[in-house]
């Protein structure tokens, strides 16, 4: 059966349906939001140059979008794995692992500009 064909404000509404359901349902996303608004609140506060909003806001998204990530493949294998497999669980630590290193490389990126940042 061929798939419908979808529009493209179908396309958007179902994307901001899963930053939505994600906001909703995932913690560390509400977490992370809190946290963001305090860096940009911050960032404000320091009166951020362009080139250092560019790199927050890269920072920032970073993150958002290795937890996506890691949400989407953990609900993947969630769906096809209904009992402990090794092999599900490799998937959904590497995607932990994924936003680790993004939160790391985001702090990396946060320190610098608000070290560096001139005054």
């Amino acid at each position: 059966m061929p798939r419908p064909t979808k529009t493209t404000i179908v396309s958007f509404r179902h994307a901001f349906d899963g930053i939505w359901h994600m906001v909703r349902t995932e913690r560390r996303i509400r977490v992370y939001l809190v946290l963001a608004a305090a860096v940009v609140a911050m960032g404000a506060w320091l009166r951020l140059t362009r080139e250092g909003w560019f790199f927050l806001f890269f920072s920032l998204t970073l993150v958002f979008l290795a937890e996506m990530m890691h949400t989407a493949v953990c609900a993947c294998v969630a769906l096809f794995s209904e009992r402990y497999h090794p092999v599900a669980t490799r998937a959904c630590d590497m995607a932990r692992a994924a936003t680790l290193w993004a939160a790391i490389v985001a702090l990396g990126m946060l320190l610098a500009i608000f070290i560096i940042q001139p005054a």
